[in-house]
């Protein structure tokens, strides 16, 4: 009996050292599973979920709203904005938003309306671009108003 026990004992340790060797391999593969499932989430690219960086950070700019073309101390005679155009939700229509950012190289449309009503006059206007690092080209259709670009 007393060798019985013994046996007994000496396979519950076995089995305990068994089972230790298991929870330990066991917890470190889903701690290295998570380690790299971790990784992978911090490194993706948006445009896997897509969404281009471009358009990533064009939502972080405010968007037009209805008034903010009309010119103060006007009586809402001078109308003028200025915004670029990106289609923000994926919807296939553009939202206007109050600024861009694109890799060197690359191109962004700045569109600009001016709307004078016949009560109105616009004098030595003037538009403020907040940027050091741009180029700037302009193509202004010539009409009986505007006479050069």
């Amino acid at each position: 009996m007393k060798e019985k026990n013994q046996n007994i004992k000496q396979k519950n340790k076995k089995g305990i050292k068994l089972n230790k060797k298991v929870i330990a391999i066991g917890t470190t593969a889903i701690l290295a599973l998570a380690a790299i499932i971790g990784v992978y989430l911090l490194n993706r690219d948006n445009s896997l979920a897509g969404i281009s960086p471009e358009i990533a950070r064009s939502m972080t700019y405010d968007q037009v709203q209805e008034g903010d073309e009309n010119v103060e101390g006007t009586n809402e005679h001078v109308k003028f904005d200025a915004f670029f155009l990106r289609d923000l939700d994926g919807d296939g229509y553009a939202e206007s938003i109050r600024g861009t950012c694109n890799e060197i190289g690359e191109e962004s449309t700045l569109y600009m309306e001016l709307n004078v009503q016949t009560e109105g006059y616009l004098e030595n206007g003037k538009i403020t671009i907040n940027s050091e690092n741009f180029y700037l080209q302009t193509t202004l259709p010539k009409d009986d108003e505007l006479m050069d670009n």
